[in-house]
């Protein structure tokens, strides 16, 4: 199955990259735009947020009184969002955004987003994956803290219902630790469910997107910021705008550099072939009828004659004329044996 994201095909050959900008706007409308320009520059596809209401997501108690404030001070309102979406039109640059809860699945809806991002956290919530799959948009499904089983489950209820499904591996640690990736997982998912993965990336690392890239990934998604000394529980991870625009040149050279699994040769190399390969010289003066041995022939560079592939059929054959030292031996120059 070919699945698209609006017009952008998705495939292992030219990941679609995704920048995350998630929250790190702050609740300023102005920064969750200059996010949209700044990621457009660095390269990405797709520019994401989260939506949310933060009273349908989170309960209000005397333990999560900290937390339910701050995401709630990083709140945005659907009209902004509608803003947002309108200024990365112009920006010509996708516009997405993770939804949190269903009401902001529903509005996102509404705004015909071209896929939907399904967090970590909802993997077990059935009646959300399948509100979701019944839109009938793309998937695409992070599997962050979650088990082969439960990956299984939110699988069979999505495509139950809609097989436009990509499966993102993740490591919900914030960020995450490099050595904990198992990036080989994402090409053991690509076979297992016979759908397109991607990868989630919590990590600092400019080298892990790449080598996800290298394991099968079709998606990258990237935390993004403006300042990774803002304020605020996601710019630590996140990478700005100049690491961004680094990871999607490498991400963007690793994708020209594999090719295809055919053997290529070159049109440099078809000129430099002929000079680093070897071919049969006369080691001294060589009369006409001698025979060619290993005392009197050698295989020197550059290739002109005779070429070392065929050193063993020269030999014992006899030169059909005088060759000086250290002259190049041609196929004319010599008898059949």
């Amino acid at each position: 199955m070919i699945l698209k994201i609006k017009n952008r095909v998705i495939s292992k050959q030219s990941p679609f990259i995704i920048a995350e900008a998630g929250i790190n706007h702050n609740g300023d409308i102005k920064l969750a735009k200059e996010l949209i320009s700044k990621a457009k520059e660095s390269g990405a596809d797709c520019i994401k947020f989260q939506t949310y209401k933060t009273e349908n997501l989170i309960i209000k108690n005397d333990k999560t009184v900290a937390f339910f404030n701050e995401i709630k001070r990083c709140e945005l309102s659907y009209p902004q969002f509608e803003e947002l979406k309108e200024h990365a039109v112009r920006n010509e640059i996708l516009f997405m955004s993770t939804p949190d809860e269903e009401r902001s699945l529903d509005f996102l809806l509404s705004l015909n987003i071209p896929a939907i991002k399904i967090g970590s956290g909802e993997v077990n919530n059935i009646s959300f994956l399948r509100r979701a799959a019944q839109s009938k948009k793309v998937i695409l499904l992070s599997t962050g803290a979650s088990t082969e089983e439960e990956i299984d489950a939110a699988y069979n209820e999505i495509t139950a219902l809609n097989k436009r499904i990509i499966l993102m591996h993740c490591v919900s640690e914030y960020p995450a630790s490099v050595k904990r990736l198992n990036l080989r997982y994402i090409k053991y998912m690509a076979s297992k469910y016979r759908c397109l993965t991607g990868f989630s990336d919590h990590t600092t690392s400019l080298i892990a997107p790449t080598a996800a890239f290298l394991m099968g990934a079709s998606v990258i998604e990237k935390h993004f910021t403006l300042d990774n000394s803002m304020e605020g529980p996601d710019h630590k991870f996140s990478l700005n705008p100049q690491s961004f625009k680094l990871m999607v040149e490498n991400i963007r050279e690793a994708e020209v550099s594999l090719g295809e699994e055919k053997k290529k040769i070159t049109p440099k190399e078809s000129e430099l072939r002929q000079f680093i390969r070897k071919s049969l010289f006369s080691k001294k003066s060589i009369k006409r009828n001698e025979t060619l041995t290993e005392e009197n022939t050698v295989l020197l560079r550059p290739q002109l004659g005779i070429k070392a592939n065929e050193y063993f059929d020269a030999l014992g054959c006899k030169a059909g004329m005088k060759i000086n030292k250290f002259k190049p031996i041609y196929k004319k120059d010599i008898s059949k044996k």
